[in-house]
């Protein structure tokens, strides 16, 4: 399930660093719970209605703004619309002005997805160090794989024969490098082909994949 939320801006200058403010306000919805240190099993997408404007180091939103959340457990989102109707307002003058429920759509007949977010692949180095890998890498498409085997074992799923892979030729593939708190994160914006079961498909819609869904990468539409 997706929680498409439409949010009112005023000729809003939001800078080209604001992931983490996302990330700030989908906590604040949540409030107090249980689900803060678990796997994330969430995903959203970027904003969404803007323009980038290089001169003022942001993105100009003269009306309005979309972004969307999904969640596999229906209940985490339920939290976060309350939340939204507690306190509406967002970030440099953003505030949500409508929230639509998207059910799970079929997905079936569908194995080509292309990102909402950019995909971020990691590997752990000595040191506490970490690759980041590209779409292009030859590791890419297995470290894929191992993520979703995660999250098909965090969400008790079982798809032995679940793939996924980069298609770059299937439309717009680039690097992107995106500032999180000051880290920079090598990045993928690429379509992705799943092959799997409908429920394995219906997970990684809503939940993301790749690493750190839940700071706002891997989200896919």
């Amino acid at each position: 399930m997706r929680l498409l939320l439409d949010i009112q801006a005023n000729r809003t200058i939001v800078p080209f660093v604001h992931q983490h403010k996302v990330v700030g306000c989908i906590h604040k919805w949540l409030g107090p719970n249980d689900w803060h240190g678990q796997s994330s099993l969430f995903s959203f997408s970027r904003l969404s209605g803007g323009k980038a404007v290089k001169d003022l180091k942001g993105i100009l939103f003269d009306h309005r703004a979309t972004f969307f959340v999904g969640a596999h457990n229906s209940d985490f989102l339920r939290q976060i619309l309350r939340g939204i109707q507690r306190d509406p307002e967002m970030f440099d003058g953003l505030i949500v002005r409508e929230v639509v429920i998207e059910e799970d759509p079929d997905l079936s007949g569908r194995d080509l997805f292309y990102p909402a977010s950019p995909i971020l692949l990691k590997v752990k180095q000595e040191e506490h160090r970490y690759k980041h890998l590209l779409y292009q890498d030859p590791e890419a498409n297995e470290i894929l794989m191992l993520n979703l085997r995660k999250k098909l074992l965090a969400a008790g799923i079982d798809d032995a024969d679940a793939m996924a892979q980069f298609v770059p030729y299937e439309g717009i593939s680039k690097e992107m490098l995106i500032d999180y708190k000051g880290i920079k994160n090598k990045v993928s914006w690429c379509p992705i082909r799943i092959v799997a079961k409908p429920e394995t498909k219906l997970l990684i819609w809503n939940a993301g994949l790749g690493n750190s869904t839940g700071i706002g990468f891997g989200a896919i539409r």
